[in-house]
C-alpha cells in the first residue's frame, strides 16, 4: 500500500512536466483528501510567470513560511478542502521552470497549457473536467488556454486583466503607459534572475516615493528617502527569502539554478514598447526569425478560438483597475456562450481594497473565493449545472449607492447619453451654446500627474490615492456643472468630444470626470485618455464597438493634427457606476500630460486651444441611468 492509499488527508507533491520539445516545466499538484479515498474530482490550474511558489531560508524557514505564504494558497486551500485538485505552475522561461520567454503569452508558452492538462485528465484521480483562473498575467494564461480548444477545460476565470494588450494595459488611448512597461519589465527581470528581495526593494522604494509625494516634500528629499526604503527592505528580505520554491528531489537546489539560467535570454518588454507607436508595429518575437505584433500575445486576437471553445468565462475585475473594467465588458460583449458571466466590484488591482470616491480606501470584506466557487462547481462538477441557480449574466456595483445591481445586458437599457457642453467662464452647461463660439487656451504642465497611487501604478500593487485632486487640477484646465438638483446615476462609458488646435502635429490629451462637493472637496471618478495622431474613428465593427467609439491604432490610419487647425478628437472615459449627490456639481478637467505615467511625444505642443460653442461646441457626454435630466 503506497503512502497515497494510507491517508485521507490532500497529499501534495512538486514535479517537471516534459514538453514536446523537450523543455521542462515546474508544477506543484495538490490532490483533495477526497480524490484519494476514489473520489473523481475537478482540477483548476494557475499558470504564473511571477514564481509558482516562494522558499524561505531556514532557520526561519518554517515559521515564515506559515506566516507569508504564496500568493495563491489562500485560495487554493479552501478549493482543495472543497473537493478540487489544483496545479500551480512555473510558465516556461519563468520561476523553476526551463526555457525563455520571446514575448509574454508566447505561443509555446499557450501550447504548453495544454499539454498540461492532457496530464491532467490522464491521472486517475481526474474527473475529466479542468477550469483555469488566475489574477493579472494568470488571469490572461487563463483565457489563453482555452486558444487550444482543449474539450477537457469546461471554465476559466480571468480576473483583473487585460483582453487587448494594446489597449488594456500598454498603450490606453493609443498613449504609451512609460512607467507601467518600466517597472514591469524591471520587475520581471528581478523574478526571472531568481532574486525576488530586488522586486521587494523597488516596490518598496516606489511606494514611499508615493506616500511621500502626496505630502508635497522637496523631490530630492523624496528620492532620496524612497530609495533608503528600498534598499534597506532589499538586505532585510534577502536574508529570509531564498527564492523561488524547488521542485521535489532537488536538494541543493542545483536543478533550480539550471533553469534559473536558462531564463537569461528572456525579453525585456519595455525596450520592445520604447519602439512601439502603433498596433501593428512588429517588434515582438515570433516563431522562427518572424516578428509579431502586440496582437500575438493579446486574447482579442483568438476571439473566435476562445468561443468556439465552448468553455464558460467569468469576466472579473474592479473599476479601480488600470484599464480592465473595459477590458471585462468588451470581453463578455465579444464572447456568446450563454453561460458566462461578468462581475465588476468596487476594487483595486486583485480585488483586495474596496475604494471609492465617498469612503476612500478600505480592506475589501467581499468573499472573492466563494464567487469563483459557484462559477466553477457550475461548470466542472457533474451535478453543477442542475444545482446551479437562475442569475443575471452582468453584476455590478455602484459607488456613492454602495450597493450591488445586476443587469442582462450591457449597456444598461435605462442608461440615456445626456450632454454637457463646454461654455465660458470654464461652466458645463446643459444646452449647446449655439451663439457663443469661443475657445480657452491652455499652456500644458508638464508636471501635472495622477501620481504614484494611481490606478495605474496598481497593476504593480500600489495602494490608489486621488485624494489631492483639488491641488492636482490647478494645474489643469476645468469646466464645472451648476449644482445637481437631485441624485444622478452615471453608469456606463462617459465620452468626451473636444475640438482642438495645437502647436505641434501630435498631441496626448487626458481627460479626468469628477465630483465637487459643496465644500470643495474634488473626488476622482474616473478618466480617459487619446494620443491625438491615433484620432482617425474606424468603420470596423468589433463586437464591442456598440459601447464606445473605435479605432484601429494602425499605422495607416495615422492622422497627425496639422497646427493651428481644429481637430475633432472623441475618445471615452474608462466606464464607472457612480452616484453623483444632490448639491454637487461635476467637473470635466483637461490635461496635456501625465508626468508619472506616460512620457510626451517627441513633438509635443506647448499649448492647446479648446474650442466651444458653435460650429466647434465641445461637450462631455454622460451615461444618465438615473437622477438629472438636462
Amino acid at each position: 500500500m503506497t503512502m497515497f492509499e494510507r491517508s485521507a488527508r490532500p497529499h501534495r507533491e512538486s514535479r517537471y512536466l516534459t514538453m514536446r520539445d523537450g523543455v521542462q516545466v515546474a508544477i506543484d499538484v495538490h490532490v483533495p483528501a477526497a480524490a484519494r479515498l476514489g473520489e473523481k474530482v475537478p482540477t483548476i490550474v494557475r499558470q504564473t510567470r511571477y514564481l509558482r511558489s516562494i522558499e524561505w531560508r531556514r532557520p526561519l524557514h518554517p515559521f515564515v513560511d506559515y506566516w507569508f505564504p504564496d500568493v495563491s494558497r489562500k485560495t487554493r486551500s479552501r478549493f482543495v478542502a472543497r473537493g478540487y485538485a489544483w496545479i500551480d505552475v512555473d510558465a516556461r522561461g519563468s520561476g523553476a521552470s526551463f526555457g525563455h520567454r520571446p514575448c509574454p503569452w508566447h505561443e509555446n508558452e499557450v501550447r504548453d497549457g495544454g499539454q498540461i492538462v492532457d496530464w491532467i485528465v490522464g491521472q486517475p484521480w481526474s474527473n475529466g473536467r479542468v477550469g483555469a483562473s488566475g489574477v493579472s498575467y494568470e488571469g490572461t494564461t487563463a483565457e489563453m488556454l482555452l486558444v487550444n480548444g482543449h474539450p477537457a477545460v469546461k471554465a476559466v476565470v480571468p480576473q483583473f486583466c487585460l483582453f487587448d494588450a494594446y489597449t488594456d494595459v500598454a498603450f490606453p488611448g493609443g498613449v504609451h503607459q512609460h512607467a507601467f512597461t518600466e517597472f514591469w519589465a524591471a520587475m520581471n527581470r528581478r523574478f526571472d534572475d531568481n532574486q525576488p528581495h530586488e522586486f521587494v526593494g523597488m516596490w518598496i522604494a516606489l511606494l514611499a516615493r508615493g506616500r511621500l509625494d502626496k505630502r508635497g516634500g522637496s523631490p530630492e528629499i523624496t528620492a532620496l528617502l524612497s530609495a533608503l526604503a528600498g534598499s534597506s527592505s532589499r538586505a532585510l528580505v534577502k536574508r529570509l527569502l531564498h527564492g523561488v520554491r524547488r521542485t521535489d528531489g532537488d536538494r541543493d537546489y542545483a536543478r533550480a539554478l539550471a533553469a534559473i539560467a536558462s531564463h537569461a535570454d528572456n525579453q525585456d518588454i519595455h525596450q520592445a514598447a520604447l519602439r512601439v507607436v502603433f498596433r501593428d508595429d512588429r517588434v515582438m518575437p515570433s516563431t522562427g526569425a518572424e516578428l509579431a505584433d502586440v496582437g500575438s500575445f493579446s486574447p482579442s486576437t483568438y476571439l473566435k478560438r476562445i468561443d468556439a471553445s465552448g468553455a464558460a468565462v467569468l469576466g472579473y475585475t474592479g473599476w479601480w483597475d488600470m484599464a480592465y473594467p473595459h477590458a471585462a465588458i468588451k470581453r463578455h460583449l465579444s464572447l456568446g456562450n450563454p453561460g458566462n458571466r461578468l462581475v465588476i466590484g468596487p476594487w483595486d488591482h486583485g480585488g483586495s481594497k474596496h475604494i471609492g470616491p465617498t469612503v476612500g480606501s478600505r480592506p475589501s470584506t467581499f468573499d472573492h473565493d466563494a464567487e469563483l466557487a459557484r462559477f466553477f462547481d457550475r461548470h466542472l462538477r457533474e451535478d453543477g449545472a442542475r444545482r446551479a441557480e437562475r442569475e443575471a449574466p452582468i453584476r455590478y456595483f455602484t459607488m456613492g449607492e454602495e450597493t450591488w445591481k445586476t443587469s442582462d445586458v450591457w449597456p444598461l437599457r435605462e442608461a440615456r447619453a445626456q450632454r454637457l457642453y463646454l461654455a465660458r467662464a470654464h461652466r458645463l452647461a446643459t444646452d449647446a451654446p449655439t451663439h457663443d463660439a469661443g475657445h480657452d487656451d491652455y499652456r500644458i504642465d508638464y508636471d501635472a500627474t495622477t501620481g504614484h497611487l494611481s490606478r495605474w501604478k496598481s497593476g504593480v500593487g500600489m495602494p490608489i490615492d486621488y485624494s489631492d485632486r483639488a491641488r492636482c487640477d490647478e494645474r489643469l484646465l476645468v469646466y464645472d456643472s451648476a449644482l445637481l438638483d437631485r441624485d444622478t446615476v452615471v453608469t456606463g462609458h462617459p465620452l468626451v468630444t473636444l475640438y482642438v488646435d495645437a502647436d505641434a502635429p501630435d498631441a496626448q490629451l487626458f481627460a479626468y470626470l469628477e465630483e465637487v462637493t459643496p465644500s470643495g472637496d474634488v473626488r476622482y471618478v474616473t478618466e480617459g485618455c487619446l494620443r491625438a495622431i491615433h484620432r482617425k474613428l474606424s468603420t470596423e465593427t468589433p463586437p464591442h464597438a456598440m459601447v464606445t467609439p473605435y479605432r484601429t491604432f494602425r499605422r495607416a490610419d495615422a492622422w497627425p493634427l496639422v497646427p493651428g487647425e481644429v481637430a475633432e478628437l472623441v475618445f471615452d472615459l474608462l466606464p464607472t457606476s457612480y452616484l453623483f449627490r444632490r448639491g454637487h456639481s461635476i467637473r470635466l478637467a483637461i490635461a496635456g500630460a501625465d508626468r508619472d505615467h506616460a512620457r510626451p511625444p517627441a513633438d509635443a505642443p506647448t499649448k492647446l486651444r479648446v474650442h466651444r460653442g458653435g460650429a466647434h461646441a465641445s461637450f462631455l457626454s454622460l451615461p444618465v441611468v438615473s437622477g438629472s435630466r438636462w
